[in-house]
C-alpha cells in the first residue's frame, strides 16, 4: 500500500479532532439528557478523548506490531499455506496491515459520526446540522457494516490458496 494510504485514516482523525476544538466551548456545562445524570463538560471532553486516542492508539499499535507477532497469534484460515513460506507470511502480514487501516479509518469515521449526533443533542444552535438519517447510516450504520463485509471478504479470501 502507498504512503497516502497507509495513512489515509489521519484524515478523519485530524478532522475529528479540530471539529471537537472547534464545537467543545459551546456544548453545556452538563452533557446528556437528564440533568441529573448528565456529565461535566469537561468530564465529557476528557472521556471522549481518551475514547478517541486509545482506539487509534490500539488499532496502530497492533498495525505496527503486527509482523513481530508470532504464526500462534496470527491465527488465520488456511494456516498450513499462510506459514508455509516466508514469501506467504509477507503477504498475509500485509493484508492484515490493510485491513487494520481500512479500520482505522472507518472507526474514525464512526467516532466523528458519533461525536456529530452528541454535539447536536447537546448544542441549543449547532452550526452543523446534520440530518439525523445521515449520521445514523452514514456515520454509524455504513462504517460498522463495511467493517463487517470488509472482514468477512477478507477471512473467506484467506481460505483459498493464491
Amino acid at each position: 500500500m502507498t504512503f497516502v494510504l497507509r495513512y489515509l485514516w489521519l484524515i478523519p482523525l485530524v478532522v475529528h479532532a479540530g471539529y471537537f476544538c472547534a464545537t467543545i466551548p459551546y456544548f453545556p456545562q452538563q452533557v446528556g439528557e437528564p440533568v441529573s445524570s448528565a456529565f461535566p463538560r469537561f468530564v465529557f471532553s476528557v472521556e471522549w478523548i481518551f475514547i478517541v486516542l486509545i482506539s487509534n492508539i490500539t488499532l496502530f499499535w497492533v498495525w505496527v506490531k503486527m509482523p513481530r507477532f508470532s504464526d500462534r497469534v496470527l491465527s488465520v484460515p488456511n494456516r498450513e499455506y499462510w506459514f508455509q513460506s516466508k514469501k506467504n507470511r509477507a503477504e498475509l502480514v500485509t493484508r492484515l496491515q490493510n485491513l487494520m487501516e481500512t479500520i482505522l479509518v472507518l472507526v474514525n469515521i464512526f467516532l466523528l459520526g458519533i461525536f456529530q449526533w452528541v454535539y447536536q443533542s447537546n448544542v441549543l444552535s449547532p452550526v452543523l446540522l446534520v440530518p439525523q438519517v445521515v449520521i445514523i447510516g452514514g456515520f454509524v450504520a455504513a462504517p460498522l457494516s463495511l467493517i463487517l463485509i470488509y472482514m468477512l471478504i477478507f477471512i473467506r479470501s484467506l481460505r483459498k490458496k493464491l
